[in-house]
């Protein structure tokens, strides 16, 4: 094996183990994604999602149905997606496949290729669900890998977010509360209106807007590393905002 492919191929494998990728041991024809619609005119109260390493968008839609537009592999199904007790379930069964893709790097002593994986377009999974206006009970969203969250123009008792990596991104939301936790991405608000605020960033950031002024609000933070353009105010407030980062901006204006 000659110098320098003996330096790709170690490459190579550091970049597998770093990326979490595996190496293939043969050539695999590549999965297509196939875009599915589910809908239902089932009177619906909450959504819950359980996404594994794809970005979810929900939004008002111009139907009286919930429609959410998804995809399955070409060889696989990746949702199960059904109502129960009028709450919308999507369950991601596994993460969107890896494709393969072959690196050019050859050996001329025995015209080996390197073979890579990695994951498929992210547009290609993105689940987008649109909805009928009214106030829902409550909307949950986990997702357990790299993945985003975007709500807009929403109404919901309750609305909650969990991510490992990635973005919330909420605007024009109303809601009693709304929880937001991520271990390293941001938040983003847009005219956001909740009675109580309870965010958790590991690192990150917190910024937008929010309605009502900052009298309005009693405010508990806590930050290890990092900024903040708010105080903490312990009079009490007909609204509450909680925030909590180990490291990350906080950067929050109040739209009376």
């Amino acid at each position: 094996m000659s110098k320098h492919f003996a330096s790709f191929i170690s490459a190579v494998m550091l970049f597998g183990v770093m990326g979490g990728i595996s190496l293939p041991s043969s050539a695999a024809e590549k999965v297509q994604a196939v875009r599915r619609l589910f809908s239902t005119s089932e009177e619906i109260t909450s959504i819950c999602i359980q996404e594994n390493n794809a970005s979810v968008t929900i939004r008002l839609g111009e139907s009286d149905q919930i429609r959410v537009s998804y995809a399955d592999t070409s060889e696989e199904k990746l949702y199960d997606i059904y109502v129960k007790d009028g709450t919308l379930v999507i369950d991601k069964l596994k993460e969107n496949p890896r494709e393969a893709v072959t690196i050019t790097k050859t050996s001329h002593k025995t015209g080996q290729t390197i073979q890579a994986s990695r994951f498929s377009s992210e547009d290609e999974y993105r689940l987008e669900i649109t909805v009928p206006q009214k106030q829902y009970e409550s909307i949950t969203i986990t997702n357990a890998s790299n993945g985003c969250a975007e709500l807009d123009s929403l109404s919901s008792q309750n609305i909650s977010i969990q991510l490992k990596a990635g973005y919330a991104e909420l605007s024009q939301t109303k809601s009693n509360r709304l929880d937001a936790e991520l271990d390293k991405g941001y938040i983003t608000l847009d005219d956001t209106d909740s009675l109580e605020y309870d965010f958790k960033v590991e690192t990150g950031k917190i910024t937008g807007s929010v309605l009502g002024s900052s009298s309005d609000y009693t405010i508990e933070q806590s930050m290890e590393h990092g900024i903040s353009n708010l105080t903490s105010r312990t009079v009490s407030g007909s609204k509450v905002m909680k925030l909590a980062l180990d490291t990350g901006i906080v950067d929050i204006d109040f739209a009376s």
